[in-house]
């Protein structure tokens, strides 16, 4: 599957893409998050679909927003 990872700024803007050719959700994840040591925020996406977005926290790791997750689970 074709993924898009977006380093996006503190506003949402988007200053650089990286391409992702990957089998499932996870190892895009997996992937992108590599992303946060150039970036603040990276998020992944799928088509129209955000499957995941994460951000760097103070400890230099990463934290993800499960947005995306919890909305499957709902609906």
């Amino acid at each position: 599957m074709r993924y898009v990872a977006y380093a996006v700024d503190l506003w949402g803007v988007t200053h650089a893409t990286y391409e992702l050719e990957c089998d499932c959700d996870d190892d895009a994840k997996r992937r992108a998050v590599k992303f946060l040591e150039a970036h603040p925020v990276i998020e992944v996406w799928s088509g129209p679909r955000r499957v995941a977005r994460f951000t760097a926290d103070t400890a230099g790791g990463a934290t993800a927003t499960a947005e995306a997750s919890q909305r499957q689970r709902t609906g």
